[in-house]
């Protein structure tokens, strides 16, 4: 990451946060809204920051402009973006954070079925989570979703499944990945760089053993190897 300006010229993001507080010692984590003028971070979550880019930053921007936080959905998106934090956001450090094979069964089993309510909802409605209009709901989910084959599967062990084995997902992700404006945000050098070459790993986990993912080339399903 490279800021100019009165940004700083801060060459990590971590600079970002150590000339906010010079005593930080905690993990690095994204997304963040800057504050050029007092050069201090505003906020780190990102419901928080897509909240206030909703509601005050929005007369400033120049593509088409939507409300993503419509009063008549506020209660629906609340709630599910509850549980896209609890089952998805937090589940995917749940998985990678298990101790055994029990807990590592029960974090998989629920980020995946959390995964199949959402792809039942998109198959039932869509193109939407919460129907024609993108939402804040559909912002958490994207952010989360487009991670999931390139860092979350393989860095945190994620077997089982895919993103591609979610066809109305996949579809949704791409979806919103082609609106304009949106591909510009998702760097994935940055996204690779800050997951797999930072100053935070995934401690090692003996005992604990990822799901199969299923391929459509075994001449068997995942579940048919346990026990082998």
């Amino acid at each position: 990451m490279s800021t100019n300006g009165k940004g700083g010229g801060f060459a990590s993001l971590r600079e970002v946060y150590l000339a906010s507080d010079a005593r930080f010692t905690g993990r690095v984590s994204v997304p963040v809204l800057w504050d050029k003028a007092t050069r201090t971070i505003v906020s780190n979550e990102s419901l928080d920051i897509i909240l206030m880019l909703n509601r005050d930053f929005a007369p400033l921007g120049t593509a088409v402009r939507s409300d993503l936080y419509p009063s008549s959905l506020q209660i629906t998106i609340d709630a599910l973006n509850d549980r896209t934090n609890r089952f998805l956001a937090a589940g995917v450090y749940n998985v990678a954070g298990a101790e055994n094979q029990a807990a590592y069964n029960l974090a998989t089993s629920q980020l995946f079925g959390f995964l199949e309510e959402l792809e039942q909802m998109l198959s039932e409605g869509g193109p939407f989570l919460l129907g024609d209009s993108l939402t804040i709901a559909d912002v958490l989910v994207f952010t989360a979703l487009v991670r999931f084959d390139p860092v979350y599967a393989p860095l945190f062990r994620i077997g089982g499944k895919r993103l591609l084995d979610f066809p109305a997902l996949t579809a949704f992700v791409r979806r919103v990945y082609e609106i304009p404006g949106i591909a510009e945000t998702v760097r994935f050098d940055h996204i690779l760089a800050h997951y797999f070459d930072s100053d935070w790993s995934i401690p090692p986990r003996r005992g604990v053993v990822p799901n199969l993912t299923e391929m459509p080339w075994t001449k068997c399903r995942a579940d048919e190897w346990v026990g082998r």
